[in-house]
């Protein structure tokens, strides 16, 4: 395996990796007598068809993806473990050849966690101005910390969560019966300001993110096991209780009630 890799800006890594044509066809191999244990072929019991046979039969389409998938996942293990990386996110591949019988090239995108400079939040946060003894607002408390602090995210990013959020609005949309076309005329906007506006609000959103974590750390705000378990228990919904209790549901409860729990405490300590 051949690998260049170079740090880019932002805590952002590409490699571009060579795999040699023998790892290839080997995997390619493997990923066929993978498949051929459940494969149901006319005249044959359940996984007992020959290999030659079976090459004849399967689906190319799951074939190329079944070996690929292996390739990507040990190549990429490789990569994170070698350059001592810590990734945030799922890594992007961008495949530039991929055959059974070549080598096999691609370029994998790797994204750390952002450098983080915090300001005096506090000093910031107590410039708000409320009425009597309100206590900030959460956009007040979040427009303080990012007034103050520095964070630079990786333009993946921002373009990821822009287009999550550009699909969310499309399907809220789309439940109301109108169209985005119709969206953005009743608005003024065009389909680059729209998305301009997006991707702004994506850029904070992630920044902010970043930003009450770190102060998580420094001001001592944990959530236990049992406060993610007592928000699970409050929901009424089994359907919606039993989705929400996978452990990478859980990972994104805990990070919410982080959040809030540290937003709650600089509202408090105004």
């Amino acid at each position: 395996m051949q690998i260049t890799i170079k740090k880019c800006e932002n805590n952002t890594y590409k490699a571009d990796v060579v795999i040699e044509k023998l790892k290839v066809v080997n995997a390619f191999n493997e990923a066929l007598e993978h498949e051929a244990k459940d494969i149901e072929i006319k005249g044959f019991r359940k996984g007992k068809a020959p290999i030659d046979v079976v090459k004849k039969n399967i689906d190319q389409a799951k074939l190329r993806s079944h070996a690929l998938n292996h390739i990507l996942s040990d190549a990429y293990s490789n990569i994170v473990k070698e350059n001592k990386l810590k990734p945030i996110v799922y890594p992007r591949f961008n495949i530039s050849e991929f055959e059974d019988d070549k080598d096999l090239k691609f370029t994998v995108t790797i994204i750390e966690a952002p450098e983080i400079k915090l300001g005096d939040y506090k000093a910031e946060i107590a410039k708000i101005e409320t009425k009597g003894k309100e206590s900030p607002s959460v956009q007040q408390i979040i427009d303080a910390v990012l007034k103050c602090s520095e964070v630079k995210v990786a333009a993946e990013l921002i373009t990821e969560e822009t287009d999550r959020m550009m699909s969310s609005l499309i399907d809220q949309l789309g439940r109301l019966g109108l169209t985005i076309d119709k969206y953005m005329e009743s608005q003024s906007k065009t389909p680059q300001s729209l998305r301009d506006e997006y991707s702004k609000t994506a850029e904070n959103n992630i920044k902010s993110d970043f930003l009450i974590t770190e102060i998580a750390g420094e001001e001592g705000v944990i959530i236990s096991d049992e406060e993610v378990e007592k928000t699970l228990s409050a929901i009424p919904d089994e359907a919606s209780k039993k989705a929400l209790s996978s452990p990478d549901q859980k990972l994104y409860i805990k990070a919410v009630l982080l959040k809030n729990k540290t937003i709650q405490k600089l509202a408090e300590a105004k």
